[in-house]
């Protein structure tokens, strides 16, 4: 998951596999979890890796979404929804929201309320700053890309049958979901 925003770009989590080194191919399940959240600093052209572990346990997720939330605190907020814990059947609930401060490197963990999403992977979002100063995100209800699904079970092929029409809006101040009928 990958998000940039004020000076940074944020990469958290991911996998490696047989092709990405010759060495993975020979690992149990040929997928070794990546924890960890990478930073770029744009602005001093520097890398660094710091642990994710205030994230999730084992500090890594993959397929969901990082979002650059810009109106929240002097270098704004990444919010992270959804996804999976390496494992495509461990699906992360759409309940609790994490969210990432970069100012302090804290990760926060946020319980929602109201028309909560069910968990998915590989979906479409977006955010834009209201009228009212708050900031509003979106979730499309389907998954974008889902070339493996027959492979994943229920739990993700349930969720492909929904309706495309369906979005998903939460502010961010509020901590609840809505769900809308788009045309």
């Amino acid at each position: 998951m990958m998000a940039y925003g004020a000076d940074s770009a944020f990469l958290l989590g991911g996998t490696e596999d047989f092709l990405t080194t010759p060495e993975t191919a020979a690992k149990v399940g040929g997928e070794v979890a990546l924890p960890g959240l990478v930073q770029f600093n744009m602005t001093t052209k520097t890398f660094s890796n710091s642990s994710a572990a205030g994230y999730q346990t084992n500090g890594t997720a993959e397929r969901g979404v990082m979002h650059y939330v810009p109106s929240f605190g002097p270098n704004g907020l990444f919010v992270v929804m959804g996804g999976d814990y390496i494992i495509p059947t461990d699906l992360r609930d759409f309940g609790t929201i994490s969210i990432f401060d970069p100012l302090s490197k804290k990760w926060y963990q946020q319980t929602t309320s109201g028309s909560i999403p069910k968990a998915r992977v590989e979906f479409c979002t977006a955010g834009v700053n209201s009228t009212n100063s708050t900031y509003e995100m979106y979730v499309s209800c389907s998954p974008c890309y889902i070339p493996w699904l027959s492979s994943v079970g229920s739990m993700v092929t349930d969720e492909a049958n929904l309706s495309l029409s369906q979005l998903y809006v939460r502010r961010v101040e509020w901590k609840s979901w809505c769900r809308r009928n788009s045309v």
